[in-house]
């Protein structure tokens, strides 16, 4: 189709007929007319074969709304369906329009907005729901009101294994306790991105506040665990016991930053948590904790809880520590002679 033959109503109707036998379908454009799109949500509530449909980019006033979600009611063929960036107040459908959309294993509606009410709605299909695998919700201004809303349903959900929440307006000390909770409720979740929500900190603190003469050193405000800090420590890597340790969520890798920033271990967790082996990730879990986050857990006390099975490896690991003294250099080589035996 030619660039100025994008908008056309007429042109958007030849495209159509001629698609209805495709099993997938991607179209949209900024210059998409309110008719372009009536045409399309005529198209999508006939008897078609097409599995996977996208709508990118095309702005969708209140009628396209009514149209669309009418139409996505009816369509009993799509499974995975995008709705990019179309100015709409997400879910933008009822609750048993939701419902009624059973079928779908996929539902990308980023870049759109999500107001708390909309959550609401979401939140109940997802307690609900045992069909979808994946959900992307990333860039819709998403405020930790809807998370509180949304996530909690997550605990009900056994379908869902992916979910991208990333570059929303998440507060850094709201959100924390509901994304732990989750963590530890939901056994279903494979990855969960949250990366990009600029509120969310590792920690807070170390500002400089003037020179200490008395000491002759800088004076700085305590340093705090943030968010990211937070979830870390109380869903994906819990060292306060080596029990606590092995019963950390070992499935779902977490997406936060790009670094290991001020020994938060992110990366290092969610590199961990891609493995597909549960008792390596038990293990590796364990050196990481013996050697370098918490060492007084070589107190043979913490040992009365483990299981048997960890036994003889754990006392392997706690003799090297204790003969080498591991720098981060060592623990790399018994991570990586760990993952090839």
């Amino acid at each position: 189709m030619r660039a100025g033959e994008r908008g056309r109503p007429c042109a958007i109707n030849k495209l159509l007929f001629a698609s209805k036998d495709l099993a997938s379908l991607s179209l949209g454009h900024s210059s998409f007319s309110s008719e372009c799109v009536a045409l399309v949500a005529k198209f999508l509530g006939k008897r078609i074969s097409i599995k996977t449909f996208s709508l990118d980019g095309a702005k969708v006033d209140k009628e396209g709304k009514k149209l669309l979600s009418h139409a996505l009611r009816k369509n009993r063929s799509i499974t995975d369906l995008t709705l990019h960036n179309n100015s709409l107040k997400l879910p933008f459908m009822q609750k048993n329009s939701l419902e009624s959309m059973d079928r779908l294993t996929f539902l990308d509606l980023s870049f759109n907005s999500f107001p708390s009410q909309g959550a609401s709605v979401m939140a109940e299909f997802l307690r609900t729901n045992t069909t979808l695998i994946e959900l992307v919700l990333s860039n819709n201004r998403m405020t930790t009101a809807s998370a509180k809303k949304i996530l909690p349903a997550l605990k009900d959900n056994s379908s869902l294994q992916h979910l991208d929440l990333s570059n929303n307006w998440f507060n850094d000390d709201s959100t924390s306790p509901i994304i732990i909770d989750v963590l530890r409720g939901n056994s279903s979740l494979f990855t969960l991105d949250l990366s990009g929500n600029k509120s969310m900190k590792a920690n807070h603190g170390g500002r400089y506040l003037g020179w200490d003469f008395e000491n002759r050193c800088s004076k700085r405000s305590p340093v705090v665990d943030g968010s990211r800090m937070l979830i870390i420590k109380g869903a994906l890597f819990d060292t306060s016991s080596l029990q606590a340790v092995a019963n950390s969520n070992h499935k779902c890798t977490v997406k936060m930053s790009s670094r290991n920033k001020n020994n938060s271990h992110e990366l290092t967790i969610a590199a961990i948590n891609e493995l597909d082996d549960e008792g390596l990730k038990v293990r590796l879990k364990v050196v990481l904790a013996l050697t370098e986050v918490n060492k007084d857990l070589h107190d043979l006390r913490f040992f009365d809880s483990i299981p048997l099975e960890l036994m003889p490896r754990l006392l392997e690991l706690v003799q090297q520590e204790l003969v080498i003294h591991f720098n981060f250099v060592c623990l790399f080589h018994l991570l990586t002679r760990l993952i090839f035996n």
